[in-house]
């Protein structure tokens, strides 16, 4: 089917397919076992592109706003790896519950880090958690302005 509608090299409609694979798949159920694709996307490839449009530029990838819920019209959008890694949710296995401030067993410090452009940012040592997360804001502030 993919062949004969012409569809099949498009980043969009490989964007599509993932999705579904994604939220479909035993591989990634793990991540997804929670998350759908909505009933009109799943019909058909051309109401999910007129619902979401065409890629900015190959620099952008079909990102969830609210990694909790399911891929819908209202929850997805496209975005560059930059927002991305601004969107990503707390790891159950995070120490600190802070995102991006982690215990450093070498230094007995609390270390904040943070990324941008796909490039891990040292930000520094901390005795306090409190600080280390006054930090991580503080450099949030900074370095990741609001950009699509």
């Amino acid at each position: 089917m993919a062949l004969i509608h012409g569809h099949y090299y498009e980043p969009e409609f490989l964007a599509w397919k993932n999705m579904k694979k994604r939220c479909s798949g035993q591989r990634w159920s793990k991540w997804y076992a929670n998350i759908s694709v909505c009933e009109r996307w799943l019909e058909s490839y051309d109401n999910f592109l007129t619902d979401v449009g065409r890629k900015p530029s190959s620099q952008h990838s079909l990102d969830r706003i609210d990694g909790s819920k399911d891929y819908e019209p209202s929850n997805v959008r496209w975005a560059t790896r930059s927002i991305q890694a601004q969107n990503t949710k707390l790891y159950n296995t995070s120490r600190s519950g802070v995102k991006g401030v982690s215990w450093s067993t070498e230094k007995k410090k609390w270390r904040a880090t943070i990324y941008v452009n796909n490039v891990q940012k040292f930000i520094g040592y901390f005795w306090d958690i409190e600080d280390a997360a006054k930090a991580r804001k503080a450099a949030e502030a900074k370095l990741w302005q609001k950009a699509t």
